[in-house]
């Protein structure tokens, strides 16, 4: 005969709620110490429970009898503050997810505080990420009062380090915010705005040290009775720098698993088409190869840092199978996949701009992009997706170019290039969008207002040009950069781009190049065929200081090189892609060290 079941009563503020004793053993790792162990209450029938919150406890509850019970959002925090304390993990896990879910700018603060104090990461640092980032959305509304001063003062930044700050003094902590803004790019405005906030009003000191500051800024002669003090940390707080955006190279990449199977051949050749692009032409009678495979892709990224790959994000099939000519590509917390045809010639495009929030980790569907093509330059450039080039229907080229503005959800018309030509990059300097033609040797720069397009002389040689190459081109807040064959360091003089510098690389021979800028690191995937005829992907890192090259891999699409991570296999495939997004690392990059 089956054991009767054994119940205990838990008193949790002041109500007793009846429980069944082995649900909560198998459920809790709390419990399961308290009643399998040699503590007191292994054999009481009544157990008071402290510092737990009732209705959380009876949504915990219901969720261990209904795992989709859905959680109301004024009750997930308290939930998940419960399900912490008393170790139910697998209603954590629940709690986490739904809070996921429900991620936006006007609850991140919260979100931040409650997942730091329980020490929950990376949910945490997404919070935070996404709490800073938008910032400027988030001051306009009430969500910051939300807060009350007791529960800002209890995130642990402050929690740790308040014994520190306590003694410092008023000007002191001041200077401590103040060196967390970027003061050098502040304008005379911005500092008289500041100067009027509650603290720094009444705070001589710091009035001064503003003063100051704005003076230096403005290149104006500094009063004399300015004190020495003063002046040396005016010229600190302008050595400050604005919070960086953590941001590291992704790579797509097919997966090896369980699931169908991956056919190639071994015997190809290679030719150049009519375009001057290489094409591999496979032997049908050759040895067919067949490995297993997951069909869908995923999304690697790249920490330089511990030189580690990690997996991001997968890629489901319906979206991407048998699509050419497709995007990756960043825009704040989000990845776009847009643009391609499924078959090329067949005429099915991909017209759907997709977006994957790296913060609650879910696909939406953003837009329809009217006018469907592949194989173009793209970039975003504040709140725009600008689309040039490329092909589109009926093969035909386009020397067009159009954009989607993230704010108000709206395509604008097509505007013309300024050539027919097919060769040219894209890049963004100083908030504006350029177009670099090595070919040509022209660059111009769009002026979205007028709908029109401005000449820059590029002032290289043409028999610098012509050793280039096929090339990728990037940008950093004071040179254009176009890498090839060669690495041309550019500066933007007068309506001059002229050769700063020209320094030798070491790869030669390519048929593809792609390169994304992390602050002072240059990562370039480059794609070319061996003497097997194999596909060749070799992921490069550039240090723009120092020049040094590391080569991070070089790979074909053989299962046998690919990359091993936590036990599954990722190669290169020509779906390959090279871009960036936001990276959540397990340090706080968010503070100023300056001060």
């Amino acid at each position: 005969m089956e054991n009767e079941k054994e119940n205990i009563v838990l008193e949790i503020e002041g109500h007793p709620i009846e429980c069944d004793k082995s649900l909560l053993i198998n459920n809790s790792d709390y419990f399961s110490a308290m009643f399998t162990g040699s503590f007191r209450e292994s054999v009481q029938k009544n157990i008071k429970i402290e510092g737990v919150d009732l209705k959380s406890f009876n949504i915990i509850l219901l969720l261990l009898w209904d795992e989709t019970y859905i959680i109301d959002m004024n009750d997930i925090h308290l939930v998940l503050q419960a399900a912490c304390m008393l170790q139910f993990n697998a209603i954590r896990i629940i709690c986490e997810k739904r809070i996921l879910e429900m991620m936006t700018p006007s609850v991140s603060l919260r979100i931040w505080k409650t997942t730091e104090l329980l020490d929950i990461s990376p949910l945490c640092l997404k919070a935070k990420y996404m709490a800073l980032e938008e910032f400027p959305q988030i001051w306009e509304t009430d969500s910051i009062l939300e807060l009350s001063l007791d529960e800002i003062s209890a995130m642990s930044w402050f929690y740790v380090n308040k014994g520190q700050y306590q003694d410092m003094g008023p000007t002191k902590i001041l200077l401590k915010l103040l060196s967390c803004v970027n003061m050098k790019k502040c304008t005379r405005h911005d500092i008289n705005e500041m100067m009027v906030f509650y603290d720094i009003r009444d705070n001589q000191d710091i009035l001064e040290i503003l003063d100051i500051v704005m003076r230096l800024n403005s290149s104006e002669s500094l009063p004399c009775h300015v004190s020495e003090n003063s002046l040396l940390l005016a010229r600190q707080l302008r050595k400050s720098i604005s919070r960086k955006k953590p941001i590291v190279p992704c790579l797509l990449l097919e997966s090896n698993g369980s699931k169908g199977v991956r056919r190639g051949t071994e015997k190809a050749i290679v030719i150049l088409d009519n375009f001057g692009r290489t094409r591999r032409l496979f032997n049908i009678f050759s040895t067919v190869r067949e490995t297993p495979y997951y069909s869908d892709m995923a999304v690697l990224l790249y920490d330089s840092i511990v030189n580690k790959f990690q997996e991001l994000f997968v890629i489901n099939e319906d979206k991407i199978k048998d699509l050419a000519g497709f995007k990756l590509l960043p825009y704040k917390h989000s990845v776009l996949l847009f643009g391609g045809e499924y078959l090329i010639g067949a005429g099915n495009w991909n017209l759907n701009l997709w977006a994957f929030n790296t913060f609650t980790e879910r696909w939406t569907r953003v837009s329809v992009v009217p006018h469907p093509r592949r194989h173009f330059e793209a970039i975003v450039l504040d709140d725009c997706l600008y689309i040039m080039g490329g092909t589109g229907r009926f093969r035909v080229s386009q020397d067009n170019i159009l954009w989607y503005d993230f704010k108000t959800d709206e395509w604008s018309s097509l505007a013309s290039l300024p050539t027919q030509s097919r060769h040219f990059k894209c890049c963004t300097f100083r908030g504006r969008l350029y177009l670099i033609y090595v070919v040509e040797g022209k660059v111009y720069v769009f002026n979205k207002e007028h709908l029109s397009w401005g000449k820059i002389n590029m002032a290289v040689s043409k028999d610098i040009l012509d050793n280039i190459g096929t090339y990728a081109v990037f940008t950093d807040s004071k040179y254009f950069y176009i890498k090839g064959k060669i690495l041309l360091k550019l500066k933007l003089v007068d309506n001059n781009l002229i050769v700063e510098s020209i320094t030798n690389t070491r790869i030669k021979e390519y048929d593809e190049i792609d390169s994304v800028q992390c602050n002072n690191l240059v990562f370039t995937l480059y794609k070319s065929t061996n003497e097997r005829c194999d596909l060749v992907y070799i992921f490069e890192r550039l240090n723009l200081e120092t020049f040094k090259r590391n080569e991070i891999f070089r790979k074909t699409e053989n299962i046998s090189e690919a990359l091993n991570i936590d036990g599954r296999l990722f190669y290169p495939s020509v779906c390959t892609k090279l871009f960036t997004c936001p990276y959540y690392a397990t340090e706080n990059e968010f503070v100023s060290k300056l001060l």
